[in-house]
């Protein structure tokens, strides 16, 4: 699969290979089983202020289908690898493969790249899954020095995504959360609006995806602070225009609240359950 790198929208996904490029002992590769939620945060002090560390993530992709992914990237050691979690299991792990410097696509046949990360220029690099019988996901992942900007662009089960990821910090967890909404109805019309919400939340910051199923469209990803567990977020058509309004509280598990449709009377809700 040769695809140049195209880092227009935030988010994730997930793997496992060491140091030496294949599985590590430490890594559980119970895949298609229930996983437990992290009780606190994985990413090591030590690479608060680096470009490495551990990122989350959510993606929605335009079968209407959604994963939840996470990337370690040389998280306290020099081992890079991910993992994609979707419908409530350990859906698929990803390698890191060697990406040619000046095409930005991977290199063939296909090599797992080992290298160790120089955390003084920004990082890019391309996973796909380790088990080929399973693979569904194809990731790209980029991040300026000092972990700032991540870029994710996955390609999920062959369809086009929306995708948002976070930078997790040693004494700020992040959650993700996946779920749908419903309410008011479209321009008038006799159909009720619904689709697809996802969100990546940090104590301080959380960045939303939507995607309508009762008039297809994606809407790009949008960003707020959050204070005391709750956020507003505009959710915008494209560049400038407002389509939505959420009004959001992280509750437990579960990131809940109302929709408001600009322009329009239609309101309605939504309900996201935590999935990291």
């Amino acid at each position: 699969m040769k695809r140049l790198l195209l880092f227009t929208l935030p988010l994730l996904l997930i793997q496992s290979c060491g140091k030496n490029g294949g599985p590590t002992a430490s890594v559980n590769f119970d895949f298609r089983k229930p996983y437990t939620l992290p009780a606190a945060p994985e990413a090591s002090a030590l690479c608060d202020t680096s470009l490495r560390g551990i990122y989350k993530g959510v993606t929605i992709n335009a079968g209407d289908e959604a994963a939840t992914l996470e990337l370690s990237i040389a998280n306290g050691s020099d081992g890079v690898f991910g993992r994609e979690y979707m419908d409530g299991v350990v859906r698929d792990s990803l390698v890191r493969y060697m990406v040619d410097p000046g095409t930005g696509l991977l290199k063939y046949p296909l090599l797992r790249d080992v290298a160790q990360i120089n955390t003084g220029a920004r990082y890019h690099t391309i996973f796909e899954s380790f088990l080929p019988d399973s693979a569904n996901a194809f990731v790209q992942f980029a991040v300026e020095r000092g972990g700032f900007g991540p870029l994710l662009d996955v390609n999920l089960k062959g369809n086009q995504t929306l995708d948002a990821v976070l930078k997790e910090q040693s004494n700020r967890q992040v959650f993700c959360f996946e779920g749908s909404y419903e309410g008011g109805y479209i321009n008038g019309s006799a159909s009720r609006d619904t689709g697809r919400v996802a969100f990546v939340v940090r104590a301080d910051t959380a960045i939303v995806i939507m995607a309508s199923i009762a008039s297809p469209q994606f809407f790009p990803a949008s960003g707020a602070a959050v204070s005391n567990n709750q956020f507003t977020i505009p959710v915008y058509d494209g560049p400038g225009d407002a389509a939505f309004v959420l009004n959001c509280t992280v509750t437990g598990n579960t990131c809940s609240g109302t929709w408001v449709r600009i322009n329009s009377t239609a309101t309605g809700t939504f309900t996201a359950h935590r999935t990291l």
